[in-house]
């Protein structure tokens, strides 16, 4: 569902005491967004234009690139250019009815229709990208949306690396179905640091318990 925030304060002061409370929430003010595809149905987007954020956008779709340049163009961002997995190496990148819905999965890009072709990329484990890009280990977003390696994903960042962001976002929901992650694969090593605050119809809320 679509929401816009109008302000009815004098002067701005809404906004401005919104922007203030999410910065003192929000130390480093860092959001990963791994899945990027661009600007629309972006977890990111917005608090890198409205709260001045930074962003690590990840892609492995080489055709999106343009795309997130021109969508993010101003904003603070890094864009890495490969899939992430629980391994490192290259693999076939298959490729949809439209260039949101590819996968390193066949099967699960052939969920939203016929594949379209493939292309070889480099995969990386999550870890070794944030260390590239020095994220700070405890940074505030996690956006995970890889089309069947998210809990993979998420399971290999927690068990081979000290980062733990505060907020995780990790598709999963299947209209409001899954209540508990581990029936998606997130392991119980990750729901013991972290609890499921919220959903939508596609994607799950976790926060980080301390």
């Amino acid at each position: 569902m679509s929401r816009t925030i109008t302000d009815h304060s004098q002067n701005g002061e809404f906004f401005e005491l919104l922007k203030l409370m999410i910065a003192d929430a929000a130390p480093t003010r860092i959001v990963v967004d791994v899945g990027a595809n661009g600007r629309e149905r972006s977890n990111s987007y917005d608090l890198l234009r409205l709260f001045g954020w930074r962003g690590l956008l990840v892609e492995p779709n080489p055709a999106l690139k343009k795309q997130i340049d021109e969508g993010f163009a101003g904003l603070d961002y890094a864009l890495a250019s490969c899939a992430v997995s629980d391994f490192e190496g290259e693999a076939e990148f298959f490729l949809g009815v439209h260039a949101g819905i590819s996968s390193l999965s066949q099967k699960a890009t052939e969920v939203w229709g016929p594949v379209s072709g493939s292309i070889r990329v480099p995969v990386r484990r999550l870890h070794s990208v944030l260390d590239e890009h020095a994220i700070p280990k405890d940074f505030e977003v996690l956006s995970l949306d890889v089309e069947s390696h998210d809990a993979r994903v998420l399971n290999d960042l927690h068990k081979s690396s000290a980062y733990r962001p505060r907020w995780v976002i990790i598709e999963g929901s299947h209209d409001f179905t899954v209540t508990d992650p581990r029936r998606i694969g997130v392991s119980d090593a990750v729901m013991a640091d972290y609890a499921m605050v919220g959903a939508t119809r596609v994607n799950l809320i976790l926060k980080r318990r301390s």
